[in-house]
């Protein structure tokens, strides 16, 4: 990914306050959520444990005042997607690129 980045919350009603403040913001367009919290998802047995919530997202408007929404779309940043890893403090604390690794490792595996 290009453009990763991951948010550590205390509480899990924070993570989900935040998530609802992405969904909601008219600049964004969600492209896809992966719930890791949800248990059909596989994560406790396929990769150790590891939970997030992974969300895909475009800025689809300008955030910069310098940038008109046209300019925005004409340059195409309108269409770069994003990766967000939300999850709790205790996660990320334990997150080390031994687990980091095993998780490439499976999805590469599994081809998710």
């Amino acid at each position: 990914d290009v453009c990763r980045g991951a948010v550590s919350f205390e509480t899990m009603p924070d993570l989900s306050h935040y998530l609802e403040v992405i969904l909601k913001d008219p600049v964004v367009e969600v492209v896809r959520i992966k719930n890791r919290f949800d248990s059909s998802s596989g994560s406790d047995e396929s990769v150790g444990g590891y939970r997030d919530v992974n969300i895909n997202l475009k800025i689809v408007k300008s955030p910069v005042r310098s940038i008109s929404d046209q300019d925005w779309v004409r340059l195409g940043l309108s269409e770069h997607i994003c990766e967000i890893q939300l999850m709790p403090l205790s996660y990320a604390q334990e997150k080390t690129q031994v687990a980091h690794k095993n998780y490439i490792k499976w999805r590469n595996l599994s081809s998710q």
